[in-house]
């Protein structure tokens, strides 16, 4: 029984990621903001475009807010949303966007499991607001960054799945 308690807390423990501030201590400089953005599919599972690393630094995203607040509870999603203030210089941010599913077993039988990530360099404008947006689907997935105005400003992160050719080649 002890063994049984010993992986289950070892598995708990990896589970943990550390986080650092998006904005490192004792900067004084200006800022902005970028918004994660989430889109429910249906009851259990929905698309989360994220930040993951800022300066090769983890941070607090979307992901992790809507893992914890879903935990427990079976099916059910619980979708939480992550703002972040950024440093208004030259900053490089780790973005993806994937499908999340409440329970791991959706995941491993969804043919939905799409999931993109890149890095990109970007300086944000003092005092404006910018969002991770995006699009997953079976054909193409990609994730950038936009302004309040929904145009882009950042390099798109792109996955194009080829399609299986039916029929014969000339």
């Amino acid at each position: 029984m002890k063994k049984i308690y010993g992986y289950l807390l070892l598995i708990i423990l990896a589970g943990c990621s550390a986080t650092s501030p998006s904005v490192p201590k004792g900067y004084v400089g200006e800022t902005a903001t970028v918004d994660d953005t989430l889109s429910r599919i249906d009851n259990s599972s929905a698309n989360i475009f994220y930040i993951d690393k800022i300066n090769d630094k983890g941070v607090h995203n979307s992901l992790m807010a809507t893992q914890n607040a879903s935990m427990g509870q079976g099916l059910r999603l619980t979708t939480l949303g992550a703002s972040r203030a950024v440093t208004a210089q030259p900053i490089q941010l780790h973005i993806a966007a994937q499908v999340y599913s409440a329970a791991p077993v959706l995941q491993i039988f969804s043919d939905k499991n799409h999931f993109v990530e890149g890095t990109i360099q970007f300086t944000p404008k003092a005092n404006e607001n910018y969002i991770v947006s995006g699009k997953l689907s079976d054909i193409y997935s990609a994730v950038w960054l936009e302004n309040t105005k929904g145009e882009v400003v950042s390099d798109i992160i792109e996955k194009k799945i080829k399609q299986p050719q039916f029929g014969l080649k000339n």
